[in-house]
């Protein structure tokens, strides 16, 4: 009977421990132990494609990564990278940069700098600020499905991406050495300057913005900027004549800005209300398909 009642005490002993421990240590949750599969980071420099948003946000989510010779919808500046959860926290750190920060950084990620001691951005832009068809926007990883409530976003990227769709090529250090095809050109469909308004380059179009200025309107803008944009127009387009005989010319446009305010990393600065366009266009009527820039010594890309 002893024995008998010694192992009747020890089973209810385990029982009572089984039954108790688990509340000591904590809340009991029933169910199944699932890993999670989480994307990893891209790459500064890779190229994405990525879903876009069905609204005007700037947040994009991660398809795959792709060659950047290949279409793609934007180009890796930077990665943040979420630090892990905190004892007693349930969630990461909040890893989504800044969108006026991605801005600036990506300046520099095309070779773009602030002016030297000899006035110059780069040695292919000179004094003058780059014209681009790009946008800065921020990429994540596709959430996993479901999503758990309590789960941080892993990491979120700084990405460059066409104003016209997909790019083809690297925007990496593209206006920071010699000469070369920017990837993200920007063509008007007239030959006068809008702000704002701009065309595929492969599309037929009368000519395309090569840099900016920042001037108050008192001065003449042509006198002033003429011989510089002449000297960038041949700098970044290659080409030895960049008129190439007579066939395009080169001006400076002058278009009244309505942002006075540009906020840092968002343009060529603070100065004045106009904004002078180093130009470069079709001098007899027929229209280009394709940049100019890096063009060198190939043949100029005409329409038809």
């Amino acid at each position: 009977m002893r024995v008998r009642a010694l192992g009747l005490a020890v089973v209810l002993i385990a029982v009572l421990t089984a039954m108790i421990v688990p509340l000591r240590a904590g809340h009991r949750i029933a169910g199944t132990a699932r890993a999670i599969e989480m994307t990893p980071a891209p790459g500064i420099g890779n190229c994405v494609q990525a879903a876009l948003p069905d609204d005007d946000s700037a947040h994009l989510s991660l398809t795959e990564v792709v060659a950047c010779a290949t279409w793609h919808t934007g180009e890796v500046v930077t990665t943040r990278i979420a630090r892990p959860a905190a004892a007693g926290s349930r969630t990461g750190q909040d890893s989504r940069p800044n969108l006026a920060a991605c801005a600036t950084t990506s300046y520099a990620f095309m070779g773009v700098h602030p002016v030297d001691a000899n006035g110059k951005r780069s040695p292919v832009l000179g004094a003058w600020w780059p014209a681009f068809a790009a946008s800065f926007h921020i990429l994540s990883a596709p959430a996993p499905q479901p999503t758990p409530p309590w789960l941080a976003a892993p990491w979120r990227a700084c990405v460059l991406t066409g104003e016209h769709g997909p790019l083809r090529g690297h925007m990496a250090g593209v206006f920071g050495g010699a000469p070369q095809r920017n990837p993200a050109p920007l063509c008007l469909p007239r030959s006068t300057v809008v702000l704002h308004v701009s065309v595929r380059c492969d599309e037929p179009h009368p000519a395309e913005i090569v840099g900016w200025q920042v001037t108050d309107g008192a001065v003449d803008a042509a006198a002033s900027f003429g011989p510089s944009c002449r000297a960038l127009a041949r700098r970044i387009t290659g080409m030895p004549d960049p008129t190439a005989g007579g066939r395009l010319w080169i001006r400076v446009i002058t278009v009244r800005s309505p942002d006075t305010a540009v906020r840092e990393g968002w343009g060529p600065g603070h100065g004045g209300p106009y904004r002078a366009a180093c130009t470069i266009g079709s001098a007899s009527g027929r229209l280009l398909a394709g940049s100019l820039t890096g063009v060198g010594a190939a043949r100029v890309p005409w329409a038809g």
